[in-house]
């Protein structure tokens, strides 16, 4: 499928629960078009999950996050 570059979007996913950077993220990057996702993995932050578990579930969240933004057909790219 061949994207148009005006209709895409790209998208910064920003990880480990910190609202601080993902906002700084967002002042630098949307003006650029260029969209930001904040990931609060399981076990951190608001999110359920009972522990942080260093990558072993956290793993899990992270693929699901991408695989959300792999289907929107509006997001052509994707930074981590």
């Amino acid at each position: 499928m061949l994207y148009s570059l005006a209709r895409c979007l790209y998208c910064n996913l920003c990880c480990s629960g910190c609202r601080a950077d993902a906002g700084e993220a967002a002042i630098i990057l949307l003006p650029s078009n260029i969209t930001v996702f904040a990931l609060d993995f399981s076990g951190s932050g608001i999110s359920r999950g009972d522990h942080v578990t260093l990558g072993w579930n956290e793993k899990d969240d992270l693929r699901a996050v991408v695989n959300y933004l792999r289907a929107d057909e509006n997001v052509s790219l994707i930074g981590l």
